[in-house]
C-alpha cells in the first residue's frame, strides 16, 4: 500500500508508509545516493557488534523499504521513497558503528510503490492528513551490540517515537528490521481511515471484508566496504 522511501536507509529508517490500493561522534558525515541492487543471499552473517582489527568500515550507500498490509489475509504491499537524504559515520571500526548518530529524511510526497494510483492516494489521503509530515525523519538514539539492536527515533505526525531495529551483518552490508503501528504509536487513525475510505474496494479480500492494517514493517540496508589501515 505505500510507496518508495528509498531504496534508502536506514535507512534506517525509518522507515515508512502505508497499505494502499492496487487495481558519530561522526568525524565526517556523508550523504549517499540510493542503491537498488540485491545483496548476495549466500553471504555469511556476522555478529552485529563484531570487530575486525586493522580495518575501517566505510559506508557506500543506503536503501530503505516499507511493507504495509491489506485484506484480512494481510496481503503485503511494499515500497520506498524516491527522494531521501542520509547522514552516516564516514568510517568506523565496526560495521555497527556506521550507524552512530545516523540521520535520515524521507520526503513523503515521493512515496513509490510501483502503482501510480495508489501512490497518489498515499500522498493525498494518508500523509497529507497527518501533522507536519512532509518528511519522515529518523535518527539513531542508541546502539545495543549485545542485542544486535539499534534504537532509532522516528518523527511523523508531530510525534517522536523510539523504534527498535534488529540488525544483521553480512560481508558487505548491514541490515535492520523493525515494526511500527501507525495508530498506537503515531496516533494516525484519522489518516488511516481516510486512506481506507478511498481504498476499500482494493482492500477487500475473497471473504468480502475490507481491511487496512495499521502495521508497517520497516527495512534498511547499509552497503559498505572495508579499508585496511
Amino acid at each position: 500500500m505505500m510507496k518508495k522511501a528509498v531504496y534508502m536507509l536506514l535507512g534506517l529508517v525509518f522507515l515508512w508508509s502505508y497499505v494502499s490500493c492496487e487495481n558519530g561522534s561522526n568525524k565526517h558525515v556523508k550523504s549517499f545516493p540510493d542503491k537498488t541492487e540485491t545483496p548476495d543471499k549466500n553471504q555469511a552473517s556476522q555478529k552485529a557488534g563484531s570487530e575486525e582489527s586493522g580495518d575501517l568500515y566505510v559506508a557506500d550507500s543506503v536503501i530503505v523499504r516499507w511493507t504495509a498490509y491489506k485484506t484480512t489475509a494481510k496481503v503485503p504491499v511494499s515500497g520506498t521513497f524516491v527522494k531521501t537524504g542520509f547522514k552516516l559515520h564516514s568510517s568506523a571500526s565496526t560495521p555497527l558503528q556506521l550507524l552512530e548518530k545516523a540521520y535520515a529524511k524521507l520526503e513523503t510526497a515521493s512515496v513509490f510503490s510501483g502503482n501510480e494510483e495508489r501512490d497518489g492516494k498515499l500522498r493525498d489521503y494518508f500523509f497529507r492528513k497527518m501533522i507536519e509530515t512532509a518528511n519522515i525523519e529518523v535518527r539513531t538514539a542508541e546502539i545495543v551490540p549485545s542485542k544486535s539492536m539499534v534504537k532509532m527515533v522516528v518523527r511523523m505526525n508531530n510525534r517522536e517515537v523510539p523504534v527498535n531495529f534488529y540488525v544483521k551483518i553480512k560481508e558487505n552490508s548491514l541490515s535492520g528490521e523493525g515494526d511500527i503501528d501507525m495508530v498506537k504509536m503515531f496516533d494516525a487513525a484519522d489518516a488511516l481511515s481516510a486512506l481506507h475510505g478511498v481504498c476499500a474496494q482494493q482492500h477487500t479480500g475473497p471473504d468480502g471484508i475490507s481491511k487496512t492494517w495499521p502495521d508497517v514493517h520497516l527495512h534498511f540496508r547499509v552497503y559498505y566496504h572495508k579499508k585496511s589501515l
